[in-house]
């Protein structure tokens, strides 16, 4: 019942979503009131813990949402995963204080930020103090706190682990303690994710505040948050959404336009990419979520990933982007002219599927790493 108000809620919002969308790509940036309306529907904190009063949704009913969004506008999909994942990155490396601090007052307080290492973060008493610019803060003017990675550096000298790899650190600090550098995302496409760069300069940040990725310094009850990439999943939801949209466009507008003398519905050639957008990506949605549950089976049963299923689960992940981002091309295609002008949103689908797919974590890399691990070879990625 709880999974089935999520989405009836989620789906409530989409007329909402759909009227904004053109404004949310020209201004760049999802209105306050919508805003609060996703927060109303509780897709903030979706994964915020039972602890802590959270609902601690099933991963794969958020994938069902943001799907559904994503159809309808991509950036603002985009933002709501951004700002709902943070918790499983959190997951077991925080402290219960801090996490008591973040979201006991409120479990619909905003966080986002970036894992990417943009700042430099230097050992002092305590703590860190931290300067650096960091990229790709999507929503992050939205938000009460951010994260953001760091290299650690004792004095002027780069620290590194075991491996003789570069230290790295994860800081959290309020948005108010940042400069959002506006004009820094003039981006192809999710223009409406507002992924702008922001600057700290010179910020203490007390050592319970900074956290690694996986490492345990607290206990959470669910065992899911030992796997802090979970939301991989879910991005590849939004990529299945527009590629869904897509199809769809496609389907109505080959009722009515014309080519030549018949239906475009009619054309063989068209016909031919419909069934084909529609084989890819149905199988690429069926493999990330069967791939997804056997991962949370498994450690809901507590129970500890194999290789096989960590790299087979990243693997299902980029396959889901890369053939959503194949339907969506060949609808562009097969559409012909109606597609190329603005506003449209199969022009705007193109764009941000485009973006999406340049994500770090789903490039050819992955195959790569996801290869070595189902050789019995060490994916040497922490993140993997």
């Amino acid at each position: 019942m709880k999974a089935q108000a999520l989405l009836a809620d989620t789906k409530s919002l989409l007329p909402a979503i759909l009227a904004a969308a053109e404004d949310i790509e020209r201004k760049q940036v999802i209105p306050p009131e919508l805003m609060q309306g996703i927060s109303d529907a509780g897709l903030f904190s979706v994964a915020v813990p039972s602890e802590l009063g959270g609902p601690e949704y099933d991963p794969l009913v958020v994938f069902d949402a943001l799907e559904m969004i994503a159809g309808a506008d991509a950036s603002t999909a985009w933002v709501i995963l951004i700002i709902s994942a943070n918790p499983f990155l959190f997951g077991n490396s925080l402290k219960e204080e801090v996490w008591q601090a973040i979201y006991g007052q409120d479990i619909n307080v905003r966080t986002a930020g970036t894992l990417m290492p943009g700042g430099k973060a230097t050992k002092v008493d305590g703590g860190y103090r931290v300067t650096g610019r960091f990229r790709y803060g999507s929503g992050s003017e939205h938000c009460e706190y951010l994260l953001s990675g760091c290299m650690v550096f004792d004095g002027d000298t780069l620290c590194v682990d075991e491996n003789g790899e570069p230290e790295m650190r994860w800081v959290i600090h309020k948005t108010s303690d940042c400069t959002i550098v506006d004009g820094s995302w003039d981006s192809t496409g999710l223009r409406g994710s507002s992924s702008q760069d922001y600057v700290l300069d010179d910020l203490f940040i007390p050592q319970d505040w900074s956290f690694v990725v996986g490492e345990t310094v607290n206990e959470l009850s669910n065992p899911v948050y030992r796997f802090p990439t979970i939301p991989f999943c879910q991005l590849s939801a939004i990529t299945l959404g527009i590629a869904r949209s897509s199809i769809n466009l496609v389907k109505e507008m080959s009722a009515t336009k014309r080519r030549g003398p018949i239906l475009m519905r009619d054309d063989p050639s068209l016909q031919l990419r419909i069934a084909e957008a529609e084989a890819l990506t149905g199988a690429a949605r069926a493999y990330v979520k069967e791939v997804a549950r056997d991962v949370l089976d498994t450690l809901n049963a507590g129970q500890a990933l194999s290789w096989d299923q960590r790299a087979t689960f990243r693997l299902a992940c980029t396959y889901a982007v890369d053939c959503s981002t194949r339907a969506v091309d060949m609808m562009y295609k097969n559409a012909g002219g109606g597609a190329i002008y603005k506003p449209n949103q199969l022009d705007r689908n193109l764009r941000d599927i485009h973006t999406a797919g340049t994500h770090i974590r789903f490039g050819d890399l992955t195959y790569i790493t996801a290869g070595r691990m189902l050789l019995g070879l060490d994916p040497e990625d922490a993140l993997f």
